[in-house]
């Protein structure tokens, strides 16, 4: 996390006329026990999402642990997301930095970029390698031609069991020319939300 506690981190970015606006990336405040801004996805009595003192930068991170059985039950996952306003045909390029701690399965935990209506999405792995230290992580995708909305998510899938910290997300719209260099993989392979569901 980046700033002192109870600032918000801001990221704009030019997407025509209206910014997109990414509030505390880096998860330096918090309030009734939920990072400020981000909206909570799934969790239960075996889903923990809380504050976490070890952090990439500044001194709070978020901490996602998911020590749900083995089964097809979205209960079981947690995370947060961010929506904002899509421009089709640009490309969104979201980043983080993550330390996985535990992890019995790659796609135990995923950084996720969807669109809108159409709930098109693109993951990748947060939690490979899982060495126990500080990696970036970033994702890439397009927006389709009846993007409305994109959203970020950072979460646990609901079959496997995961224990990471995530610090510092960004998240950028450029042009497929812009991207350039700065090419990220368009997906890691990993089943990602496709529609929303109902969650405790």
């Amino acid at each position: 996390a980046t700033g002192p506690m109870h600032v918000f981190v801001w990221l704009f970015i030019a997407i025509g006329s209206q910014p997109l606006r990414l509030q505390n990336a880096g998860f330096e405040s918090w309030q009734h026990g939920l990072p400020a801004c981000w909206s909570k996805y799934g969790g239960s009595e075996k889903a923990i999402l809380r504050c976490s003192s070890d952090a990439h930068g500044g001194q709070y991170s978020l901490e996602l642990i998911d020590t749900g059985p083995r089964q097809r039950n979205q209960r079981w996952s947690v995370g947060v997301y961010q929506t904002f306003p899509a421009k089709p045909g640009l490309v969104y390029l979201a980043s983080c930095w993550a330390k996985c701690l535990s992890a019995n399965n790659g796609c135990a935990a995923l950084l996720q970029i969807t669109f809108l209506p159409a709930f098109k999405s693109h993951s990748i792995s947060i939690v490979l390698p899982c060495t126990g230290k500080w990696r970036r992580f970033s994702v890439a995708a397009q927006a389709p031609p009846d993007a409305k909305q994109v959203r970020l998510y950072i979460y646990t899938t609901h079959y496997w069991r995961a224990h990471v910290l995530v610090d510092d997300v960004s998240l950028e719209a450029l042009t497929p020319e812009q991207l350039g260099a700065r090419a990220a993989p368009m997906a890691f392979g990993c089943p990602g939300i496709e529609k929303l569901r109902p969650l405790n």
